[in-house]
């Protein structure tokens, strides 16, 4: 009996013009909020979504900017190693040239006024220096020369070959006197320089 009393108390009420002007308001407040629910999922759905593209764009472009500075720094590298390249092409020959290299002593003999005794030169092998040899890219010729002349003029041929136009290893320098007009020369030409060395070419196979 309780809850019947409860069930027509409440349709009075509802009945009742008050009542009626309750019902209208909480149907209205709760279409509002289902309207504000049904229209605000899909906003926050596409913000959110928009939200997680912006990343995934900002993450690009930064990958992006990443890569871009990597190539540079290959391109600016590349330019360097180029240089390095063409400078061993200019100081490592491509063969074996004892023609060139006594050509090139004869003309540092003169400029140092000296002159050249001989030049001896042996068979091709491995360069002494461990970091040439250690990639087995070049071969080493090991080579004697002697200059008759004046002690003074020895420094010069000297400060010459530190810019010889092949490269070398220089592994002994040494001088002695001579007997005074020994073997035409005059007698201000009694002091023999002897410079053992080798130069270096590229090994290609054959």
């Amino acid at each position: 009996m309780a809850v019947k009393t409860r069930s027509v108390s409440l349709n009075l009420v509802l009945e009742s013009t008050q009542g009626k002007t309750y019902a209208v308001i909480i149907v209205t407040v709760l279409v509002v909020v289902l309207l504000l629910f049904v229209a605000a999922v899909p906003a926050y759905l596409s913000i959110t979504n928009q939200i997680v593209k912006n990343e995934s764009k900002a993450k690009y472009l930064q990958d992006l900017q990443t890569k871009e500075g990597n190539l540079k720094t290959l391109s600016e590298q590349e330019k360097d190693f180029l240089n390095e390249i063409d400078l061993v092409n200019v100081y490592f020959k491509d063969k074996r040239n004892d023609e060139f290299m006594i050509a090139n002593l004869e003309k540092l003999a003169e400029k140092s006024s000296l002159k050249m005794m001989g030049v001896n030169f042996e068979i091709t092998k491995a360069p002494s220096i461990p970091e040439l040899g250690a990639f087995g890219l070049f071969s080493a010729v090991p080579f004697s020369a002697s200059f008759r002349g004046q002690i003074k003029d020895f420094e010069k041929i000297v400060e010459y070959l530190e810019t010889f136009p092949s490269t070398l290893t220089i592994n002994s320098i040494s001088y002695s006197k001579q007997e005074e007009g020994d073997g035409g020369f005059t007698a201000d030409q009694v002091f023999v320089l002897a410079i053992q060395a080798e130069y270096y070419f590229w090994n290609y196979e054959e």
